[in-house]
């Protein structure tokens, strides 16, 4: 059973503009999560139009912690989180990063 890392299931933020949905999960260690994390961060406009996305989804993209660019480009997250307060890490650089465009 997944358990939130979050306060909720999906915390949903509007920061400078910017609408943030995020997620993230405890789930039980596997090939697909060997860490037993599982995350999505997701930027919008405020018209709903992708800015960028995080996730360790699946690695069809050649990094299982990967990045969805505007341009549509996907390139591997450096120093990707192995513990909890590391996912919670993550969504404050990803938050900083994607309201700084």
């Amino acid at each position: 059973m997944a358990e939130s890392i979050l306060p909720d299931d999906r915390l949903t933020l509007i920061v400078a503009g910017v609408r943030i949905e995020a997620s993230a999960w405890e789930v039980p260690p596997s090939d697909e999560f060997p860490n037993g994390l599982k995350y999505r961060f997701q930027a919008l406009d405020m018209d709903e139009n992708h800015i960028e996305r995080w996730d360790n989804t699946n690695d069809a993209h050649g990094a299982r912690h990967h990045r969805h660019l505007p341009d549509g480009e996907i390139e591997p997250i450096e120093n990707p989180p192995e513990t909890t307060d590391d996912v919670q890490e993550l969504l404050k650089e990803f938050i900083e990063e994607v309201t700084e465009r």
